[in-house]
């Protein structure tokens, strides 16, 4: 599986460069917003692993709503992090675009490693609405 990381994370770049997932390929490793949407349509990866923690002022529902138009085969693995007054409204607009791999809160390399292997299906994210 090709994979690109837009989550300007040391600790999950390393994870991921380590080959401790070796069906994954990471193709690139992105930290600025404004490079994920043409990276995503121009390398055409089967998984974007996508956090709030990259640089830049783009909106993520813009990335998300974009990548979705133009790339709709590409499964986004979505990292939110901490809980704020937001993320509901957030996840209800991932779910409703499709976006149903989403890791909340704090997490670890087996949590990551279980998300992209895992594929998650709508059923199963209901219980973050």
């Amino acid at each position: 599986m090709n994979v690109i990381l837009a989550v300007n994370d040391k600790k999950i770049e390393k994870f991921m460069l380590s080959g401790a997932i070796p069906e994954a390929t990471v193709l690139t490793s992105l930290k600025r917003r404004e490079d994920v949407v043409d990276s995503v349509y121009h390398r055409r990866p089967n998984l974007l692993i996508l956090s709030a923690d990259l640089t830049g002022k783009l909106d993520m529902r813009e990335i998300v709503s974009a990548i979705k138009k133009s790339r709709p085969e590409v499964r986004i693995l979505y990292i939110y992090g901490q809980r704020d007054e937001q993320y509901k409204l957030f996840l209800d607009f991932l779910v409703r675009n499709g976006v149903y791999d989403i890791i909340l809160d704090d997490f670890d390399n087996d949590i990551l490693t279980n998300a992209i292997y895992h594929e998650t299906a709508l059923a199963e994210v209901k219980g973050y609405l």
